[in-house]
């Protein structure tokens, strides 16, 4: 769970660096939780990829109800996300004194968060590929 807090307390604190009025927050809370939730989608696809591989000898970039069912799954991790940072009010802890707080300065945050997406979306085409090529031998 510390892995989705960062991915959505620093583009948090970035929004708030860049905006002092409070009207901001609830349609910046959505966007950080969906780009988070967009970034464990991603590390999911990688793992049913490769799960998918090892199991049933398929490849789910080849079937097209398999990559349906893909975006439902990605679609379902977003609105699972804002249900817990936004209507459980999640983001409101992990801001809150008790819990232990991220030491990264805001910049240094929002390029993690920057690569880590990158890698995985880079990361979900190459195990695609792979597998692919491991599949045609």
């Amino acid at each position: 769970m510390k892995y989705i807090d960062f991915m959505v307390f620093y583009p948090m604190a970035y929004y708030r660096r860049r905006n002092t009025d409070k009207s901001w927050r609830e349609n910046q809370l959505g966007q950080a939780v969906f780009l988070a939730s967009l970034n464990v989608s991603l590390i999911l696809g990688i793992a049913v990829e490769f799960i998918c591989f090892l199991v049933f000898r398929i490849n789910i970039f080849d079937r097209s109800f398999l990559q349906l069912l893909g975006v439902i799954g990605a679609i379902l991790n977003s609105i699972l996300f804002n249900y817990i940072y936004v209507k459980k009010k999640r983001y409101d802890y992990i801001t809150s004194p008790q819990y232990r707080p991220f030491n990264l300065s805001i910049t240094i945050g929002m390029t993690i968060c920057f690569l880590l997406f990158v890698l995985s979306f880079i990361g979900l085409i190459a195990t695609a590929l792979a597998v692919n090529a491991l599949l045609t031998k």
